[in-house]
């Protein structure tokens, strides 16, 4: 049994009889190294156009690797060879509650950490902007704003508390010209209040704007903000639960609420998805329109049938059209080998593009945990949670919102680590096609009902293969890095996508090694 939590396997099946073959897709490894620190993740990557590019990556520590204690900022040249770097590590700093970091803004060859942490002396907390050139990493910090410790809801950095709400979180606009800071502040139990800050790139302040809504805070979560490409508008999407929502006999007992703020005020609008189960949803800001787009069901808030679509006017916030739309036979088909009247769970969004067409595709992943009774040899049990990353759903809408295809990925991973990153898998859009890049096995295994399965049986023998699905939701695969030549496995949930590449970092103890997967001109 024990053999069960050190190797996993990963299943993926299609529908019909693929072959490997070029997906159009080309890969570029970096040299080995050592890092001092044995634990990294890739956090951003930032490219220029000559083709060098700025990696970000955080590093761990404590007695079980889970402590963040810094960052290393390096820059690569064409080949992935390091030209510097800069140890940006939290001890030499006087900020000592954890990461102090939101994110990292770039305005050409300018890298901004934007920085959110406790001041002592002013016993408040404090948004700074620490800066540098990224051809010196000489870095100056400024402030930006401050905000009084009796008035922050979590002083811990992105950490949740009851309503799923955050500290503090940043989100830059889709165009990458302006970023926002939105901070949850403690107002009383009977108000729920954001102060947001909305700044361009050069680090100008835009927006300063307090919203406050008259509701217990606990039952109201404004689940995401989305920042207008020109940087000018921002949108609020909360779930709320009232009496009302609560005592309805069926269907999701919450409706949703859409805030929009600008120069000129607020405006809101409140739907609901009635005798649906609509648990999460996602807006998408693009080409002057704004979209929610989530999974439904019909039984309860952790199973799904199918995708449910709202066309909302950006300006009025009036709902244009409301669509649900079950899951394709050929979906179900994928999942179970045959049609059947089941409903998926615990499905979680991974990344979300759109089309010249105004098409809408999108992923996510079939996450949950179970508890495992494990029987020590010398006696006795102990209590092990399983974590596990199964199916993947692919969905296309048309930009009428009526669903075009979906595919299932039928895939079975589970680990006791719950930040393994080998598991799961990155995804990245580009024109027509989604690409998926997942750790397999050696040999691709033929299935039952014309289908094929990439096993992974150890990670010392994982593979990078590449799946891509076209614009018709037909999809094929092709391995990209054996794991003999690649030396190292590479962390595929922790990939970082650009317009036109994914990174990933490999690790094995502290031997590393970058690789940049590119799409073919």
């Amino acid at each position: 049994m024990k053999k069960l939590f050190i190797f996993w396997m990963l299943l993926l099946s299609s529908t019909f009889l693929c072959h490997a073959q070029d997906l159009g897709l080309k890969t570029k490894l970096g040299p080995i190294f050592k890092d001092e620190k044995k634990n990294t993740r890739l956090t951003k990557v930032i490219e220029n156009g000559d083709g060098e590019v700025v990696i970000i990556r955080s590093y761990y520590g404590g007695l079980i690797g889970r402590t963040m204690r810094g960052y290393y900022i390096e820059y690569y040249n064409q080949n992935l060879e390091l030209i510097r770097e800069f140890d940006y590590n939290f001890s030499d700093m006087e900020m000592k509650d954890g990461d102090p970091t939101l994110d990292f803004i770039v305005d050409g060859d300018k890298l901004h950490i934007i920085e959110f942490y406790y001041d002592k002396a002013k016993s408040s907390y404090v948004i700074s902007a620490n800066s540098a050139n990224v051809n010196t990493f000489k870095f100056e910090r400024k402030q930006l704003a401050t905000v009084p410790y009796k008035d922050i809801t979590n002083t811990g950095f992105f950490g949740s508390r009851g309503d799923g709400d955050n500290g503090a979180l940043l989100i830059e606009s889709e165009d990458k010209s302006a970023f926002l800071i939105a901070i949850d502040l403690n107002q009383g139990k009977n108000q729920e209040t954001h102060q947001l800050y909305l700044f361009d790139k050069s680090l100008n302040l835009k927006i300063d704007y307090t919203f406050t809504k008259d509701i217990k805070d606990r039952n109201f979560n404004v689940s995401q903000f989305e920042v207008s490409e020109d940087g000018s508008t921002l949108y609020l999407l909360g779930k709320v639960s009232t009496k009302e929502t609560k005592a309805k006999e069926e269907g999701g007992k919450y409706m949703y609420e859409l805030i929009r703020i600008d120069s000129k005020g607020l405006k809101s609008k409140v739907f609901d998805s009635n005798d649906k189960y609509a648990s999460s949803l996602k807006t998408v800001l693009f080409n002057n329109r704004l979209v929610c787009v989530g999974f439904y069901s019909e039984k309860s808030d952790k199973r799904y049938k199918g995708v449910c679509y709202f066309d909302i006017d950006p300006s009025t916030l009036k709902i244009n059209t409301e669509k649900y739309n079950p899951f394709s036979e050929q979906f179900m088909i994928d999942k179970y080998g045959k049609n059947k009247n089941k409903e998926l769970r615990y499905l979680s969004f991974r990344s979300i593009i759109t089309t010249d067409k105004n098409e809408i595709i999108f992923n996510a992943e079939e996450s949950f945990t179970t508890e495992h009774t494990y029987f020590r040899p010398n006696g006795g049990t102990s209590q092990v949670t399983n974590y596990h990353k199964n199916d993947i759903v692919c969905v296309k809408l048309s930009a009428t919102g009526d669903l075009q295809w979906s595919r299932n990925i039928n895939k079975a991973e589970v680990s006791i680590d719950y930040f393994d990153p080998y598991a799961s898998y990155t995804s990245l859009g580009a024109e027509k096609n989604m690409y998926l890049f997942i750790n397999c096995g050696e040999k691709v295994k033929k299935l039952s009902n014309n289908r094929i399965g990439f096993v992974q049986a150890s990670r010392k023998r994982a593979n990078l293969n590449g799946i891509r699905i076209d614009e018709n939701g037909d999809f094929d695969y092709q391995e990209l890095v054996d794991d003999k030549v690649g030396e190292v496995p590479f962390m595929v949930s922790n990939g970082f996508a650009t317009k036109k590449a994914v990174y990933f970092i490999g690790a094995k103890g502290k031997k590393k090694r970058l690789l940049k997967v590119t799409l073919k001109e």
